[in-house]
Order: C-alpha cells, then sequence, then structure tokens
C-alpha cells in the first residue's frame, strides 16, 4: 500500500524539477528560462545525458566570452562620455 504513492511522489518531484530547475539555471547564468530550457533539450537530443548537463553553460559560455571581450571597449566608450 506503501509503494502505490510512490511512482506519485516521483512524477510530483520531477514536475517541480522541471518548474523550477529553469529559473535557477537562468538565474545563475544570466539566460532566459526559454533559452535554457531549449538548450537543454537540443543539448540532451544531440548527446544525450551528457549533453543535457552540459548544455547550459555550453550556451552561457559566448556571452561571457563576448561581455569580457567587450569590457575594454564599454570603459573607453564611458571615458569618453565623460570628457564631452
Amino acid at each position: 500500500r506503501r509503494f502505490k504513492s510512490c511512482p506519485r511522489y516521483v512524477c510530483h518531484c520531477r514536475a517541480r524539477a522541471l518548474r523550477q530547475e529553469p529559473a535557477v539555471y537562468s538565474a545563475a547564468v544570466n539566460l532566459s528560462g526559454f533559452a535554457t530550457i531549449a538548450s537543454v533539450l537540443v543539448g540532451g537530443t544531440l548527446l544525450g545525458v551528457v549533453g543535457a548537463i552540459l548544455a547550459v553553460p555550453v550556451t552561457a559560455a559566448p556571452k561571457g566570452i563576448m561581455a569580457e571581450i567587450m569590457k575594454p571597449r564599454r570603459e573607453r566608450m564611458a571615458a569618453l562620455r565623460a570628457e564631452a
């Protein structure tokens, strides 16, 4: 009798995780919820479990790299605006 509720509990936990994971990941790596879900789906489809695990960091990496590349330019532009 106790084991009949076990599958229901597992489904409940999985459903809760599917709602919360995109919010947590998107806040951690500064991505939208849609981008987080889409990257996990694509990564999981292409590479299975490993792809799903690596999908969010791989998706967030170009955004972080571009931010670091553009940082000196933003600083130069801020200095030019301050002079004017």
